[in-house]
């Protein structure tokens, strides 16, 4: 089995920490190279820098999409949940429309012994939709001056047992994600409007 990885430095990283039995191949490819015939390509960078694979229509594509849903892929990419700290997790969120192209993309997770989960094919998929609102709630908690950032992160981690507190996720996404999804899912949904703080923070970025 071979596996077609387009990843920067950071992600990179992060499928290092994810186990890869013997017997399969992987090839991280770089702009400009010519793409392998592989089994199943993975996009870390899609979202950063566009569909990598766009030439590959027969094989199954991960693509790093949290924030762009099902509709506006190809049928071949699925997406998975490729943040920074969360794919490093050993549950991997899946989401996608299209039955045939899930279960070839489940049949080489399984090869993988990669664990997974498919979640909802909507905006933000589950934990990053969770994790931004408690970013926001956060920021919103900083304008009304109720601690600094030190303190509301110490506090969150203390209290929930998280591995971050809600600016050090942030600052691991990009706060620009961050708002890109609350934006998003405002679109339909008023409780996800980005605090006032944090938007400063990324017009001012």
């Amino acid at each position: 089995m071979q596996i077609a990885v387009a990843a920067d430095t950071i992600h990179r990283s992060a499928f290092a920490a994810k186990p890869v039995p013997e017997g399969v191949e992987v090839i991280f490819v770089e702009e400009g190279d010519e793409l392998p015939d592989a089994d199943l390509y993975i996009d870390f960078c899609f979202e950063e820098k566009g569909d990598r694979f766009v030439c590959i229509t027969t094989k199954p594509v991960l693509v790093n999409a949290v924030i762009t849903v099902s509709e506006e892929l190809a049928p071949n990419k699925i997406r998975f949940n490729g943040w920074p700290g969360f794919f490093e997790r050993s549950l991997l969120e899946i989401a996608s429309s299209n039955d045939y192209w899930t279960a070839e993309t489940v049949a080489c997770l399984t090869r993988l012994n990669w664990p997974y989960k498919q979640v909802p094919d909507v905006a933000g998929m589950v934990a990053p939709r969770v994790i931004a609102m408690i970013i926001n709630e956060a920021y919103f908690g900083l304008g009304d001056d109720l601690s600094t950032k030190a303190g509301i992160d110490t506090a969150m981690k203390l209290g929930t047992n998280y591995p971050y507190g809600p600016f050090e996720w942030c600052e691991k996404i990009g706060t620009e994600k961050i708002y890109s999804l609350l934006k998003k899912l405002e679109a339909t949904n008023s409780r996800y409007t980005p605090a006032p703080l944090l938007a400063k923070e990324v017009k001012t970025a």
